[in-house]
Formats: C-alpha cells, structure tokens, sequence
C-alpha cells in the first residue's frame, strides 16, 4: 500500500472551446469626391471561449511532516507532494465583442504626377470581458504616379489581448533552491507558476513604407520593396522570481516596494514590519507569472519580385509559359527587453531570409521548382558592448 500510494499515477485533461459569430457588409456608398466614389466596409464579430481544466492530483498537496525528521526544507516549508507534472483544476471563460469599419476615399486623379491618389483609413473598437475595452485604427496612402510607379504607406496601432492561458494558467507549484538578496538567506522554498488575471493587452505602433515598379518595357515584372517598424509595448512576458534583475528591480522600490515585480515574493512579513530585511523574512513562496513588462522592438525590408512571360515571346517555336518569383526578407533588427532597465537581447534567427519559386506551365502539364535559402546566425542572444 505505501508503495502504491508513493507511485500514484496522476492525470489532467485541458479542454478548450470557441465558439464565433461574425459577419460584414461592403461595397460603394454612392457617392464621393471629383477623384471618384468612396467604397466602405463595416464588420462584426462576437467570440465566447472556455478554458477547463480537470485533474486528480492537486499542486498545492504537501507532505505531511509530522515524525520526519529532515522533512521541513527550510524550517517552514513541507515539500509537495507530487514530483511529476501536476496542474490545479480551472474553469474560466471569456466573450470578446468587436466592430470594425474601414473606407478607401478617393483622393486625387489625373492631374500632373498623380494617376491616382487614394486613402485607406480603418478604425476597430473591442470589448474584452477579461481585460476591457480596446482602441485600434490603421491610416494607409496609395500614390500611384503613372503606370509604372506607385509609392504606399501605413500607420497603425495594434493590440494582443492575453489569452486565457495567460490570463488563468493552472497553479503548478515545485521546490526550488534560493538566495534571496533582500534577506541574505539562502534556503529551499515553494516556486509557484500559475496565470496572471491582471494583464492588459499588448500595444504596438507599426509603420510601414514602400514602392511597386511595373515598368512597360518589360511587360509581366512587378516588383516591390517595403520597410516595415513595429514598436511593443506592454509585452506579455513570463517572469521568475528566481531572476536576479528582477530581485533587484524590486528592491529599488524601497522603501514601499510598490513595484510589480515585488508581487512575485510571498514574505511572512508586512512592509514597514522592522524585520523585513532579516533572514526571517525570507518568501515562502516564489512565483513564475507573465508580467506586462516587456518591450519589443522590429525593423526590416520586404523585397518580391514577380515575372510571368510566354515562352513563344523568346522563341516562337516555344510552347507553355513561365512564372518567377522571389521572395526576400531581410531584418537586422528583432530586439526585446524583458524587464524595465534591463539589455536588451537578440532574437536567435536569421536576418535575411529568402524564398524563390519558379513554375513552368504547358497544357495540362506543369512543373514547379522551389528553394529556400536562411543566413547563418549566433544562438547566442546577449548583445555584446
């Protein structure tokens, strides 16, 4: 029986659900500007999702000490129970409803240097049950200077709202080693990773600028390059307790330790309590749980190139037609800062990536060839000064 009881199998069974309802109209408005009509399109949509957790084992199941010697880690803190993976039972949901409305004005036509000048302006409101409500609008220019050229641009602001795994993950708690640089102690103790009910959405400010050439002297070639830039804000990111910098961050918040990252340590003492900085004030719990501190940061430029011609245009005698087409994309810049004040740290990917298709074309036949060609990069991370 005690060998049973210590070799327990445990089981969880994760099930999620969505359910969605949206729907749109769009089309011309039946008036507009000397330029021309001003189409518009206007969108709903309407999400419920639930997230259940079940289990038959709980994390928060310790060790009953009574008669063991070297039972108590650290004089406070039975051990858990469970050495496998074990996940406390959740049951949450949420609804999210949106509205969306967008409209191409036409701006400028036919005059000197202007074929066609048009803006693309679009705006979204949702309301999230778990964390509010929320503003995003997008302005976009399409300059067409002739047939051949044609500049195009946009500005917008984008949000992520947590999901509900960010939100409600299940409470996992282990035992952990620590040195507390707050109390000077170093001992064992409970870390606990669990969800964080209190995140707000990501915010990002994205700007993007670029050219399409189709010159009439070689009928069948687009070709187009964009620069894109995204700032984040407010970036969910997973935070441990057990980090240094953050154990840092928080004592810098002295002498109310009112930062948020002092929330990742479970103390027996009060703030202001005269042995709060003693060894007897070392956390019983440590906390792991996605935090909105981190700030991200992307910069980069999209080159395609397109060219589809008949082979009979080369040699008469020819027969199908061939299509070409590459893709490149190049980006020094893919940068995050976990933690306020923190350096900040390469993304471990390739800067340029590149992909080229080539099709041929013949009747009912056709062949298609396809590469893929990464750079090389560091796996190491860290940004060397």
């Amino acid at each position: 029986e005690s060998w049973n009881w210590t070799t327990r199998s445990t089981q969880w069974i994760l099930t999620q659900q969505l359910d969605d309802l949206s729907g749109s109209i769009s089309g011309p408005l039946g008036f507009g500007l000397p330029a021309g009509e001003i189409s518009a399109a206007v969108s709903g949509e309407m999400r419920w999702a639930t997230y259940d957790m079940q289990t038959d084992a709980l994390p928060t199941e310790f060790v009953n000490c009574s008669g063991l010697r070297m039972c108590l880690q650290n004089g406070n803190t039975s051990p858990v129970r469970w050495t496998q993976n074990v996940n406390a039972p959740v049951s949450v949901g949420n609804n999210v409803y949106e509205f969306a409305v967008e409209a191409n004005v036409p701006l400028l036509k036919d005059i000197p240097l202007i074929a066609d000048l048009s803006t693309n302006v679009a705006g979204r409101y949702t309301n999230y049950s778990s964390s509010g409500e929320a503003y995003t609008w997008k302005i976009g220019l399409d300059w067409h200077v002739n047939e051949s050229i044609r500049f195009r641009g946009t500005t917008s602001v984008d949000i992520r709202a947590p999901n509900l795994n960010d939100l409600y993950q299940p409470v996992g708690i282990s035992s952990t080693g620590f040195t507390d640089l707050l109390t000077t102690g170093n001992n064992s103790t409970r870390l606990q990773t669990q969800g964080n009910a209190a995140l707000i959405p990501e915010v990002a400010r994205t700007y993007t600028g670029g050219v399409v050439l189709t010159p009439e002297f070689i009928p069948g070639l687009v070709i187009s390059v964009d620069y894109f830039q995204t700032h984040m804000s407010n970036a969910i990111a997973f935070i441990s307790g057990q980090n240094t910098a953050v154990q840092n961050l928080c004592i810098a918040s002295a002498p109310t330790y009112d930062s948020p990252l002092c929330g990742l340590y479970v103390r027996p003492l009060p703030v202001g309590d005269p042995n709060y900085r003693t060894p007897a004030n070392y956390p019983t719990v440590l906390k792991n749980s996605p935090l909105n501190a981190a700030q991200q940061q992307i910069e980069g430029v999209d080159i395609e190139v397109n060219y589809s011609f008949e082979l009979a245009d080369i040699l008469e005698e020819l027969p199908g037609s061939m299509n070409f087409r590459h893709l490149l994309s190049y980006q020094p810049v893919n940068t995050t800062i976990q933690l306020p004040g923190a350096s900040p740290t390469w993304a471990v990917a390739p800067k340029t990536r590149q992909t080229t298709f080539l099709n041929y074309s013949v009747g009912d036949w056709g062949f298609s060839f396809q590469n893929q060609w990464l750079s090389g990069f560091k796996k190491n991370n860290a940004i060397i000064t």
